[in-house]
């Protein structure tokens, strides 16, 4: 039987299979009918095309068969323990989560139209980060006055960094914390000079209405505080609620050799990066909390002025 679901199973066999019966049946008829006389070869015709609509029916019965037997052997490779289903959701799950993982850069430099464009694409996708992020979200955010935003000298540069921030404020359902590093040799508290003329405008606002926000309605998740500088580097983390995965922010600076203060620092560009399985995450957290050790300082509205 196994031998026989094997032939019928190949639709080549079949049909050769078939060929060759209907040959032999009709290289039969014929030498029977050259045997006997004319008078008697119309019922060996007769003979003949009864023989050839058997062998169609042999043939379509065949046919038939072969679909029962390719659906039985469906039906079978289907079967799967529940043991074997839950490793290939496993498989999936970890799959999806290793694809996850992503990393895109934006740019920002240039001149013009084509400078102003990147500088908004760049700002779009930080916003979407916030923007999008689950509800109860924890947001740790790292910066430095020394940093240069040539862009936000121009009404529509400085705008789009209004717009950036004020994703931000609107997620009053999330933990936000900054902190602001400090210049070497400038101790926390100092003001002189004061950190109004070393922020650019969309910044300041942003830190004031933070700060407003600490004192006038502290039951928020709003916090932001001074630093000394440690991290030669900005970034915002998006932490998940409930595990270690979320987004980070990765600004890359080089030096501003056209800028008055020497150690300013000027942006290259961004890397948004997806971490669905907690890889950065923590380290990028705990470099944050590394500099809220070294003498966190909240700022308050009076700081800024």
């Amino acid at each position: 039987m196994s031998r026989l679901a094997q032939v019928f199973t190949d639709k080549k066999a079949t049909l050769l299979t078939t060929a060759a019966v209907s040959v032999i049946v009709a290289v039969v008829a014929e030498l029977a009918r050259s045997m006997f006389s004319p008078v008697a070869s119309r019922y060996i015709s007769i003979i003949n095309i009864m023989l050839l609509v058997v062998a169609a029916v042999i043939l379509v019965l065949l046919l038939d068969l072969r679909e029962n037997v390719e659906r039985f052997q469906e039906k079978s490779d289907l079967i799967a323990t529940r043991q074997q289903v839950e490793v290939l959701r496993t498989s999936i799950d970890r799959l999806n989560k290793h694809i996850g993982f992503s990393i895109e850069y934006y740019r920002c430099g240039g001149r013009g139209a084509d400078a102003m464009e990147k500088f908004r694409k760049l700002h779009d996708a930080a916003g979407a980060v916030i923007r999008d992020a689950p509800p109860r979200a924890q947001i740790f955010a790292v910066n430095s006055y020394v940093e240069v935003f040539a862009e936000s000298n121009t009404e529509e540069g400085e705008q789009i960094q209004r717009d950036y921030l004020k994703h931000f404020i609107d997620r009053t359902d999330c933990r936000y914390h900054r902190v602001l590093q400090l210049k070497n040799g400038r101790s926390a508290g100092s003001r002189q000079p004061p950190l109004s003329r070393l922020i650019t405008p969309a910044y300041l606002d942003h830190y004031r209405e933070m700060a407003a926000q600490m004192t006038a309605r502290p039951q928020l998740p709003i916090l932001i505080g001074e630093v000394p500088a440690k991290l030669p580097t900005s970034y915002v983390v998006v932490k998940d609620p409930d595990s270690s995965s979320g987004k980070i922010i990765w600004q890359i600076n080089q030096h501003a050799t056209d800028a008055h203060d020497p150690d300013a620092e000027e942006m290259l560009g961004i890397f948004v990066i997806t971490d669905p399985q907690g890889i950065l995450i923590p380290r990028f957290v705990n470099w944050f909390e590394m500099l809220e050790r070294t003498g966190r300082r909240p700022l308050q509205p009076g700081d800024l002025e």
